[in-house]
């Protein structure tokens, strides 16, 4: 197997402004981004037990940052918390004869009025 060079750095498109960064750790792979949050540059680290898990996942939030998606913001935590209240919004607290479907954004500004 051919010894990679690291830290590896991830820019969407070729070359050009670098956005994340895979790192070699004893127990796998970090992927390394920075996101602005309120204003705020903040970094976001991900470790991957694999070299090929932490690249794929690199270029889908390079995507996002290029794009300047939201979820790119989050940390890990708060994307999987996100994801678990979508689902828990997403129809199945209302009753099986009800047309009405809100959205997460909806239901959360509504219980708190």
């Amino acid at each position: 197997m051919a010894k990679r060079e690291l830290p590896k750095t991830t820019a969407p498109q070729g070359p050009g402004k670098v956005l994340a960064t895979i790192y070699r750790c004893p127990d796998g792979y970090r992927l390394y981004w920075r996101a602005g949050v309120d204003g705020k540059p903040r970094s976001r680290f991900k470790d991957f037990p694999t070299y090929s898990v932490a690249k794929r996942q690199g270029e889908k939030v390079v995507a996002d940052l290029a794009k300047g998606a939201e979820a790119a913001k989050l940390t890990p935590g708060q994307a999987s918390d996100a994801l678990a209240a979508f689902e828990g919004f997403s129809g199945s607290t209302s009753p099986p004869d009800a047309d009405c479907r809100c959205g997460l954004l909806l239901a959360t500004t509504a219980s708190r009025r």
